[in-house]
């Protein structure tokens, strides 16, 4: 068996990766990039031709209006790109949605104020829901079509 060991999906659009095909023939409309959006479950894609010189939070914009106006929002997004792109398409998108990351709950210190036991609770329930709420999505929904 290999190193490389494939990252499994629950469910639909919850897990994604994305990659850009860059250095193509300028289109009519001046498109030099296709940005790819693949489902890591179903393995369908969106395929978004843009132009090469968008900045992160044009990229994090098109994410939302294309991806998760779709979809939902997603768990994860796998990509390979330098890690200063995939920091500040991050950052934009959180802006975006009105989120902040976790990093900052820990700069204001609330892990100090509460005790350690009820952290490690909490975040073991968090997990224990993600991994729940998904199949309670499925379950709702075979109920409604009467299977």
């Amino acid at each position: 068996m290999g190193l490389l060991q494939p990252l499994s999906a629950d469910w639909k659009w919850e897990n994604v990766s994305m990659d850009f095909i860059t250095g193509l023939s300028r289109t009519l409309k001046g498109y030099t990039v296709i940005w790819v959006v693949v489902n890591r479950l179903t393995k369908s894609a969106h395929f978004i031709s843009r132009i090469s010189t968008h900045i992160a939070s044009k990229w994090a914009k098109l994410y939302l209006t294309k991806i998760v106006g779709l979809h939902g929002v997603s768990i994860s997004i796998v990509s390979n790109r330098d890690a200063r792109f995939t920091s500040k398409f991050w950052k934009r998108l959180q802006v975006s949605m009105g989120m902040r990351s976790p990093v900052c709950w820990d700069d204001i210190g609330e892990q100090r104020l509460m005790v350690p036991e009820l952290v490690q609770s909490t975040n073991e329930g968090d997990k224990v829901f993600l991994k729940v709420a998904p199949m309670k999505g499925v379950f709702c929904d075979s109920k409604r079509r009467g299977s």
